[in-house]
């Protein structure tokens, strides 16, 4: 469903996922997408064995996921053990062939998440690193010490090369937690925040937990994602427990953040206009 900026447009948007949910409630079953995943065996700080991936996808689906982004750490990361474009597509296609002969009916595409630095954009050019799928979506993680006016500005060069950015765990940015009105130019210029879902729902301690609220309740916050690494501990999925979390905090608009906003960013589709509110901090 493409999603104009009109407000008769925003209303039919609303009124369609409003409905959905509905639906989904009264089936008493979910279908989300997690477009943060570190899920494949062998290639950073995830899994180390085939196995260890199964379980993981298992969870994923116990938790309502059924579409994934496999989304590996990119060049620069400490835990990084492998990071090529042609053999993280190669592993995403025998995890698809293993996933069905493992009756595991979870749908995956490929993805990085690229960390902020001096050569990233030479990178993108050369193709040696992954958007999502087939799309010109990446999704970006940087220093929790960044300054917001490099972040701008890394974004702004971004899109100009027609790259759309989706913005890995917001809250656990400094400036976000000492400011999180930071983030405000960052969405009016079409950034999509993506939120942990185990922060979300308090599992990682109440400072990261107030944080997503405030952004979520301020349209600061746009998707959430599980960031999981393992199918146990504390980077088990917890897509459940984010989601309902956000349905607590934002009622049925929650659907926004698990199925239709992931939809629209797999297909290259139009998001809507995000309207953030300032946030009434100690310091404002």
């Amino acid at each position: 469903m493409t999603v104009g900026h009109s407000p008769i447009h925003q209303y039919v948007f609303a009124q369609y996922c409003v409905t959905i949910t509905a639906v989904i409630h009264f089936l008493g079953k979910q279908y989300m997408y997690d477009l943060h995943c570190h899920l494949l065996p062998d290639v950073d700080d995830g899994p180390a064995t085939w196995e260890q991936t199964f379980a993981l996808a298992r969870c994923l689906l116990d938790e309502g996921v059924t579409t994934v982004a496999a989304t590996p750490h990119s060049y620069g990361i400490r835990p990084n053990r492998t990071y090529d474009p042609a053999y993280i597509k190669q592993v995403v296609e025998q995890a698809r062939i293993k996933f069905k002969a493992q009756g595991l009916p979870l749908t995956l595409v490929s993805g990085t998440e690229i960390l902020l630095g001096d050569n990233l954009m030479a990178r993108l050019n050369r193709g040696q690193v992954l958007c999502y799928g087939q799309s010109r979506t990446l999704l970006l993680e940087t220093s929790a010490y960044i300054e917001p006016d490099e972040l701008i500005n890394a974004v702004d060069k971004l899109h100009n090369r027609g790259y759309r950015v989706v913005f890995a765990h917001p809250e656990k940015l400094e400036a976000v937690h000492d400011d999180p009105n930071v983030l405000i130019p960052l969405v009016e210029r079409g950034l999509a925040m993506q939120v942990t879902a185990a922060n979300l729902a308090g599992l990682n301690g109440p400072r990261q937990q107030h944080l997503c609220e405030d952004l979520l309740r301020h349209g600061l916050a746009h998707l959430i994602a599980s960031d999981a690494h393992a199918a146990a501990g504390p980077r088990a999925p917890a897509m459940r427990a984010g989601y309902q979390a956000a349905l607590k905090l934002v009622g049925p608009q929650a659907y926004h953040l698990v199925v239709t906003i992931p939809q629209l960013i797999l297909n290259e589709e139009p998001l809507p206009a995000f309207k953030p509110k300032r946030v009434i901090t100690r310091r404002n």
